[in-house]
């Protein structure tokens, strides 16, 4: 994990790997220790040149939605909204994009094992709005993702974690997606037996 996702590499190297796994918590535990080694300190806020994910569909104009799943480079500190606290204000550029997006995100989603889907689940950590579309855009960090947000993208180097148990009914096909990803190099990292 060192040389894949170390200090040394660029944004952009970044985003070209993947680390995918089956669960969230994994994840989440994957994408806290990479931050860790790459900015040497307990990390907090999303800081420039790190890798975002998109949790869900968002208008971005016109024309454009910034699709579930899509990554983005961080470009500045994220920095937390005047008027709410609990929103962060940064600019990212997703993949694809000419220029970076200021986004205003959720600052609770980051880290988050699950995303939030309902303005209960808002309530419940403390954040009251009428209706989802006021928290700002959905995003996590994102240099580790599950296969299942993975689907439908690709990547130069997939580095898989086999967190799902192969007696699973759907070890076959979750293993399959988890392998497709890579365009050029695959790198499966196993759990010994205990």
């Amino acid at each position: 994990m060192r040389d894949a996702f170390g200090a040394h590499r660029s944004p952009e190297e970044l985003l070209e790997t993947a680390l995918v796994c089956w669960m969230n918590r994994t994840r989440n535990a994957l994408n806290g220790r990479i931050r860790a080694l790459r900015l040497g300190e307990p990390p907090g806020l999303p800081r420039a040149g790190e890798i975002v994910v998109n949790l869900k569909n968002w208008r971005a104009g016109a024309d454009a939605v910034v699709a579930n799943g899509l990554r983005g480079i961080v470009r500045a500190d994220a920095t937390e909204d005047d008027d709410e606290p609990w929103r962060l204000r940064f600019p990212v550029a997703f993949e694809g994009d000419r220029y970076p997006r200021h986004v205003r995100a959720l600052a609770a989603q980051f880290g988050r094992d699950g995303t939030f889907s309902t303005v209960e689940d808002l309530a419940n950590a403390g954040i009251h709005v009428e209706r989802m579309g006021q928290v700002g855009q959905l995003l996590d960090f994102g240099y580790a993702l599950t296969v299942h947000k993975a689907q439908g993208s690709g990547f130069k180097h997939v580095i898989v974690v086999t967190d799902m148990p192969q007696w699973h009914a759907d070890w076959r096909t979750w293993a399959y997606t988890a392998i497709t990803r890579a365009r050029s190099k695959l790198t499966i990292v196993t759990r010994g037996a205990r």
